[in-house]
């Protein structure tokens, strides 16, 4: 019992939560400098890096029509949700 007691503080610092990571290093910041001009093209890699860089955010994410999101806000990434032919439909950073 007293090995235990010993040990428990330990244990219990492995179950501690990591902070999350820093911002990405200069910014990364999503900006709605129009993002509407991509809705309606066709999803592909070339566009991912278009919207990504038009909007300065650190992470592009796609969001195809159904798909399950969580609602965290993350003012770093930048949001492309399709529809069900696979167009860009909005772009929203979050």
């Amino acid at each position: 019992m007293r090995n235990l007691l010993i040990l428990a503080p330990i244990l219990l610092g492995a179950c501690a939560a990591t902070p999350a990571p820093p911002p990405p290093a200069g910014g990364g910041e999503c900006r709605d400098n129009n993002l509407a001009q991509f809705v309606g093209q066709p999803r592909s890699d070339a566009l991912a890096r278009q919207i990504q860089a038009q909007s300065g955010a650190a992470i592009f994410r796609w969001l195809p029509e159904g798909t399950m999101v969580t609602m965290e806000f993350n003012a770093n990434r930048v949001n492309a949700h399709l529809d069900s032919a696979n167009r860009v439909s909005r772009v929203v950073c979050g």
